[in-house]
């Protein structure tokens, strides 16, 4: 289940001086980031370093994608018959992390898909595919098709085929490694689990995509757990 007091929750931790100082000495190579209105938005030295070290990773993704000056923000260049992915920096074996997606601009195009991979799921496909969940090593929400994708497999329309989903709206991710589940919330309204049954093993947040010149934002909220 999803819980719609993440950020208040996460925001009430109290900023110890250590982190503040670990920011400052960053700070020179930071000013891209800190100026970023996704980190302005978040609370304390601490929470922003966090999503520092969770963002996406550059040299863990397809060669059509670069990641922007903010740290947090992917672009998929304008590449014709293809499909993109990334994966972020850090996976995760234990506890209960939560992050946010936004899909910015232009569209989702036919296939944009949300969700986690192993680090041995591929990041590039030739078309248009739903490449998050096209095998045993992904497990996407494509809100292209409102679909759930896993081992090569479209699953139940998720969350229901009608709903509307606009440009800009942020797709709060739920990774429970403990109970082995992967929900969904769009804008803080829960969507409920999407997959049961995760395997025991590393799952980084990951994100696929078609649509020339996107940008796509990973913003890593934190975790309970050890």
């Amino acid at each position: 289940m999803v819980c719609r007091r993440w950020h208040t929750t996460l925001d009430e931790v109290k900023d110890s001086p250590i982190w503040k100082q670990a920011l400052m000495r960053k700070k020179s190579s930071l000013t891209s980031f800190l100026r970023s209105s996704l980190v302005q938005e978040l609370h304390g030295a601490k929470t922003k370093l966090v999503a520092l070290e969770n963002a996406w990773n550059e040299t863990d993704c397809s060669d059509n994608i670069k990641i922007l000056e903010n740290k947090l923000t992917f672009y998929r260049m304008p590449v014709a018959q293809s499909t993109d992915a990334i994966r972020g920096k850090c996976g995760y074996l234990n506890g209960l992390h939560y992050w946010t997606v936004i899909w910015h601009k232009p569209s989702y195009g036919s296939n944009a898909v949300v969700g986690v991979a192993t680090a041995e799921e591929n990041l590039h496909g030739t078309g248009y595919c739903g490449l998050l969940g096209s095998s045993c090593e992904s497990w996407g929400w494509d809100i292209s098709e409102r679909v759930l994708r896993h081992d090569g497999k479209e699953l139940v329309g998720y969350p229901v085929r009608y709903m509307e989903i606009k440009i800009g709206q942020r797709f709060g991710v739920t990774l429970d490694m403990d109970e082995g589940t992967l929900s969904f919330d769009l804008d803080g309204f829960p969507l409920g689990v999407a997959f049961r049954d995760l395997p025991p093993c590393q799952l980084f947040p990951a994100v696929s995509a078609v649509f020339g010149m996107t940008e796509v934002s990973l913003v890593y909220h934190g975790y309970i757990g050890s």
